[in-house]
């Protein structure tokens, strides 16, 4: 007779079984259990990750962060998260009905984004579905990668070797560049300095994340923060100073940063962001790989329906 599958809700033995070979898939930092602490610090939500356990094995993790707001509780793709909800680590589609009896007894509402590898709309009969985007990236020497750029990009690319630009690691999250690229945008960023640099930072502090910077002239012009665990990197946040761009300065930054990747022994570089155009677009650019995956959403309650229908009212894709 097969055996059931049971779930571990406590935070405290999430951390104990997910252990580093477990996290060796791809989008797995979303689901490192430092991530998640710092993230549910900076984000004020509770973590409330699963572990999912088949034949005393781990079949499935799930990195839940509970909201509770107005007397509804919500779990839905926390800021900044690219993939949030269940990761499985073996295929049986027993991991999702467990899951879904979890979250009727839980949560008003849930939005999840899937990673590209879990591809199973069958198992998600009771939810609606609909497609995001993400561009994969095979880390490479600066010369490899240089060649299946696109040819706009090779022209950037030889006006900043012209402008003499410097690739660093910095230890500081620069939010003034990256509250400018917002301002340009007429937007604001998801989350105040105080709470967004602390986040890196921490992250920086436990190798999690890198923050490298490019100057021109001796001036910090543009940055890019990776995620950088369990073999996989990740472009995370990015932002860079308009008078900088006409020089290729974003371009040389992602190139100088794959001949890095490609030298720690990095498996895949996801570039996340692919569903805004204009950022689609830039990573596309440089060769990559297009790759789909699956958001989903189910409410589970009549409060959870009218919460998701003032959420798409005010333009808000997250708690």
């Amino acid at each position: 007779m097969t055996q059931a599958i049971s779930i571990i809700t406590d935070f405290s033995q999430y951390k104990k079984l997910v252990s580093e070979e477990l996290l060796s898939f791809p989008g797995s930092v979303f689901y490192n259990p430092e991530f998640l602490r710092i993230a549910a610090e900076m984000l004020e939500l509770q973590p409330c990750p699963l572990v999912f356990i088949k034949e005393n094995r781990v079949a499935a993790l799930a990195n839940f962060m509970l909201n509770i707001k107005y007397g509804i509780n919500t779990m839905t793709i926390p800021k900044l998260f690219q993939y949030y909800g269940p990761a499985r680590l073996e295929p049986d589609s027993r991991v999702i009905n467990t899951m879904e009896k979890y979250l009727e007894h839980k949560v008003d509402l849930a939005i999840f984004s899937l990673t590209p590898e879990f591809t199973s709309k069958k198992e998600f009969d009771f939810w609606k579905k609909g497609d995001r985007l993400t561009y994969y990236l095979k880390p490479e020497t600066f010369e490899n990668l240089r060649k299946n750029c696109f040819e706009d990009v090779k022209n950037k690319l030889n006006k900043a070797f012209k402008s003499k630009i410097a690739v660093k690691l910095i230890g500081e999250f620069p939010y003034n560049i990256y509250m400018e690229t917002f301002r340009r945008r007429n937007l604001n960023p998801p989350l105040v300095e105080s709470r967004l640099a602390l986040w890196v930072n921490k992250l920086i502090e436990i190798g999690l994340a890198k923050t490298y910077a490019a100057y021109q002239a001796d001036k910090l012009v543009a940055f890019r923060t990776q995620l950088i665990a369990h073999g996989y990197a990740y472009d995370w946040l990015a932002g860079s100073l308009p008078e900088a761009q006409p020089y290729g300065v974003n371009q040389f930054l992602m190139l100088s940063i794959g001949q890095e990747l490609f030298e720690a022994n990095i498996i895949n570089w996801d570039l996340l962001g692919g569903d805004i155009k204009s950022i689609g677009d830039f990573k596309r650019s440089f060769g990559s790989e297009m790759r789909p995956h699956l958001q989903v959403e189910r409410a589970f309650t009549l409060k959870g329906k009218i919460y998701r229908a003032l959420m798409k009212l005010k333009g808000i894709g997250n708690d």
